[in-house]
């Protein structure tokens, strides 16, 4: 009786001690994190919070412009921690040259900004740097599909890069500045809400239709004239056997040439509704190099529950932009990777006649890679904010 009684005395201070080492361990960590906080907001001169808020506004009105977006939807909102809170989000840093070429008149210098242009405007910028009063402006994403020779101009001042290469990967210059995916473009992701009924919390919520379900074996949806490796692509197309074609179902629709203005609204392009509507139900996307190997279509097409198809063939080994894939390759990315387009009839043939499971399966496993990717990159994307802002009061006065 009494080594039971013993038993349970020294059961009830070892949970007792357990209990005190939680919460010094906890509270040690708060003031870590307070110190953190603390030290930050002193060196950026900001009011520290534990909840750090960034106002994103792109509008007409100069005095409240605080920060660029350079999403093409709000990725934070999807992908981040809370963290970081992004308020609106607009395509005007990307797009917009008028905006984007008066960016040093409408920056506030009391505040940080991210400006988010093509490279060619940010070494404008940068080459006038002496002339332009946005001390707290140090973060910069640069977007260049091009991958031009001379970006080394603007190295110093990014913090994030779009469109990667190996050969920038190479460059010391570039070795301190993080990848940022591009995502689903805006008006794609408001055409998915649609399709996905209609608000923002099903449309993150949407569960795929499995790969076996799926209505078309591939869809091609693609300008031709962007690269070599677009017109093999069609050349294949062409050669396809009818009697694959005749077992399956399929939507291809190319293009001669891009059209200089909005492609939603111009003719013979698939608008933004039945672009949709044909991703969710492809089984596979077949995503040929254009510009740049990276391109929305890919993340247009594993966000609606469809296989990208990327040949890693000449024009992706010998472009400016060499290896563009590199960073998600390094983080095993499972997607089918052919050498040429010459692979495709095969490649085609074997999923046709595979078990339904396994296509379901190898959809799984994208889109779980998907999500981990995507969050991996917001995550790393908060963080840089963090460390180059400390926190940041939100005021709603801007809106």
């Amino acid at each position: 009786m009494r080594r039971v009684q013993w038993v349970e005395a020294v059961g009830f201070v070892v949970s007792v001690l357990v209990v005190l080492a939680y919460l010094v361990g906890r509270r040690s960590a708060d003031e870590q994190k307070r110190r953190f906080v603390s030290q930050s907001s002193q060196s950026h001169g900001f009011n520290a919070q534990a909840l750090v808020r960034f106002t994103f506004l792109i509008n007409t009105d100069i005095a409240s412009m605080t920060l660029f977006s350079f999403f093409k939807n709000d990725i934070i909102r999807r992908y981040g921690t809370g963290t970081v809170v992004m308020d609106k989000v607009s395509e005007a840093s990307f797009r917009h040259e008028k905006v984007a070429g008066n960016l040093k008149a409408l920056l506030n210098p009391s505040l940080p900004c991210i400006a988010g242009l093509r490279w060619e405007r940010l070494v404008e910028l940068v080459e006038d740097r002496a002339n332009w009063s946005a001390p707290s402006c140090r973060l910069f994403v640069v977007g260049d599909e091009f991958c031009a020779e001379d970006a080394e101009k603007v190295a110093e001042w990014a913090t994030f890069w779009q469109f990667p290469s190996s050969s920038r990967l190479r460059n010391p210059a570039f070795r301190k500045i993080d990848n940022l995916p591009l995502t689903v473009r805006f008006d794609i992701w408001e055409a998915f809400q649609e399709f996905r009924g209609g608000s923002r919390e099903a449309a993150e919520n949407f569960l795929p239709t499995p790969s076996s379900k799926r209505s078309l074996l591939f869809n091609a949806i693609f300008t031709v004239e962007m690269s070599g490796s677009r017109q093999e692509c069609v050349e294949v197309l062409n050669g396809l056997n009818s009697s694959l074609l005749s077992q399956t179902s399929s939507f291809v629709h190319i293009s001669n040439a891009w059209a200089k203005e909005d492609r939603l609204d111009s003719p013979g392009f698939v608008n933004a509704a039945n672009y949709t509507n044909i991703l969710h139900n492809s089984v596979f996307t077949l995503s040929p190099v254009g510009h740049h190997p990276e391109c929305f279509r890919m993340y247009e097409a594993m966000d609606a529950g469809s296989i990208p198809i990327i040949a890693l063939d000449e024009t992706y080994q010998k472009k400016d932009c060499k290896d563009g894939l590199y960073p998600m390759i390094q983080e095993g990315a499972p997607f089918p990777f052919l050498r040429t387009w010459d692979e495709l009839p095969s490649f085609l043939e074997k999923w046709v006649k595979a078990r339904p499971s396994e296509i379901d399966e190898l959809q799984k496993r994208i889109t779980d890679w998907y999500e981990k990717y995507m969050r991996a990159r917001t995550l790393e994307f908060e963080t840089r904010l963090i460390a180059e802002f400390g926190s940041l009061e939100n005021t709603g006065s801007h809106h």
